[in-house]
């Protein structure tokens, strides 16, 4: 396939993608629940002694949060951290969050506890996921934090702003971190601009619905982190969501790398303490099931490459869904024949304009695709 199937193959791509944003609406609402739940934390109030400091994180940090398939939820990760010593407790910490979301009047209801967070359910909506943390001593960055893993009752090492800061760089965006002050809550990161999003961000949207197409709420399905650290990893710069894609796919594997405990690694580019596919050596249907959407995956895109225009629509399915395949389909149709209504000859299976004469005659209108 040539350059400009490659380029009618990134429109398409974008276009099925930009279906996957949250709404403007669904963006602003839990935009404002964020502030009004970090409010809450970082006021005056039994935390205040640890100077909390509220940070958006995860994907609506990075600009990749995308819509859920088959529920009517999407999550949205939020971070308290406060200045409390790394000797303390871990599940002491946990519940100082816990019982200060207990007594709201509105969130205690909505409360679930988790493994390492304190969930705030808002049905028909989204969930709030907030993580307490505290800094890491064995870090000198300034970023690094620890945060409570019930499960094994310790302290586990993470870096949500750092990891941020490093996937916009990896998508070539600048950013500026905000030094941590007392009591406060950090504005949510803005809604991406459909019209200005980068390939990085439009690739891990992808690989994350293909995902959710494919495992259909599947415990065992590849996790979101994974994906998104091994294809910011592999990514090769290309401003192309279709080149970024296929080489995303090819170049994943070779940064899986073993602990040495001799378990799969997919470290933390931003502190090496993290394995984020530590979960693979107890659950090995994990790494049998990444491997399998793997491979999958690149024979999705196989087809989509090699797809004719008529069967466009249900390889562009298996990455966006067939909603957003259909619009992104009829969007470009109806793109071709504004163009052709002024005159140009334009190719439906490429959308390049061809070269005419003056005398050239005008193209016949007709239906996309043969519609």
């Amino acid at each position: 396939m040539d350059d400009t199937d490659h380029n009618l193959l990134s429109r398409l791509i974008e276009a099925g993608a930009d279906a996957l944003d949250l709404t403007p609406t669904q963006y602003e609402r839990a935009v404002g629940h964020y502030e009004a739940v970090g409010e809450y934390l970082a006021e005056s109030g039994p935390l205040e002694r640890f100077s909390p400091v509220v940070f958006a994180q995860g994907s609506i940090a990075i600009g990749t949060a995308t819509k859920p398939v088959g529920r009517d939820e999407f999550d949205l990760d939020s971070m308290c951290q406060m200045r409390i010593r790394s000797d303390a407790d871990p599940s002491v910490v946990k519940r100082i969050i816990g019982d200060r979301l207990k007594d709201h009047q509105t969130y205690c209801g909505m409360l679930r506890e988790k493994n390492r967070c304190w969930r705030l359910v808002y049905a028909g909506e989204f969930h709030m996921d907030i993580i307490p943390g505290i800094p890491d001593p064995q870090r000198t960055n300034g970023t690094a934090l620890l945060v409570p893993d019930r499960d094994l009752q310790c302290w586990k090492e993470t870096d949500p702003k750092g990891y941020t800061e490093w996937f916009l760089n990896r998508a070539q965006i600048t950013t500026v971190l905000k030094e941590a002050m007392r009591a406060e809550v950090e504005p949510a990161p803005p809604s991406p601009d459909k019209r200005r999003k980068f390939a990085l961000q439009v690739v891990v949207q992808l690989l994350k619905r293909h995902r959710d197409l494919m495992f259909a709420g599947n415990p065992d399905a590849p996790i979101s982190i994974i994906l998104t650290t091994l294809a910011a990893r592999a990514y090769d710069g290309s401003r192309s969501p279709f080149s970024a894609l296929s080489s995303v796919l090819e170049r994943m594997p070779s940064y899986i790398g073993q602990s040495s405990t001799g378990d799969a690694l997919v470290e933390n580019p931003v502190n090496p303490d993290e394995n984020f596919a530590d979960k693979w050596g107890t659950h090995p249907s994990r790494e049998r099931c990444f491997y399998e959407w793997l491979a999958r995956a690149r024979q999705d895109l196989e087809r989509l490459r090699t797809a004719r225009l008529p069967d466009m629509e249900k390889a562009l399915g298996v990455w966006v869904g067939e909603r957003a395949a259909t619009g992104a389909i009829k969007d470009y149709g109806e793109a071709i024949q504004r163009l052709r209504s002024t005159g140009l000859n334009v190719s439906a299976a490429t959308g390049a304009v061809a070269s005419t004469s003056p005398r050239a005659a005008r193209s016949p209108n007709h239906t996309f695709f043969g519609r």
